[in-house]
């Protein structure tokens, strides 16, 4: 019974837009992305699903939401984090330290917003964006804000 905020679809189009500018650099078991928002974060795919949840959160303003969501948000991609950052390691060694050293996991680091002016031989590819499927998360967020929608009403 409470009235959304709407203006929390500012952080949920934020996420999709970073989610979908990643997917268009990201070629899994392929090569290390870290170009386009990988030169800012080591995660950009994982901090554009919190941005959704947060706004998802600031969405519906309840507290039983806000628990859940975030409680399952941050648990989820605590654990993934840690998990994918170990098999990286293993896979990339010293290169991807390297690149842990330089790049935040989900926090960006001032001085690397000056990297993505740089010039780089790799370009979003809207096939990549395309083959990592992320138009399901773009589908899924337009079918949950129809259903918010309607039964605001």
């Amino acid at each position: 019974g409470r009235a959304m905020q709407w203006w929390g679809l500012l952080p949920i189009v934020l996420g999709v837009l970073l989610r979908s500018w990643a997917a268009g650099y990201l070629s899994k078991d392929e090569q290390m992305a870290t170009h386009g928002p990988y030169k800012l974060v080591r995660h950009p795919l994982y901090l554009g699903s919190c941005f959704l949840a947060l706004g998802i959160i600031i969405t519906l303003r309840h507290w039983l939401v806000t628990v859940v969501i975030g409680g399952l948000t941050a648990l989820q991609y605590f654990h993934t984090i840690r998990h994918e950052e170990e098999n990286l390691k293993n896979r990339f060694g010293h290169r991807y330290l390297k690149y842990c050293s330089e790049v935040g996991a989900v926090f960006p680091k001032l001085r690397n917003f000056k990297r993505l002016a740089e010039d780089s031989d790799i370009k979003f590819s809207i096939k990549q964006y395309l083959k990592n499927k992320e138009y399901e998360c773009l589908l899924g967020v337009c079918v949950l804000l129809l259903i918010l929608s309607l039964s605001s009403r």
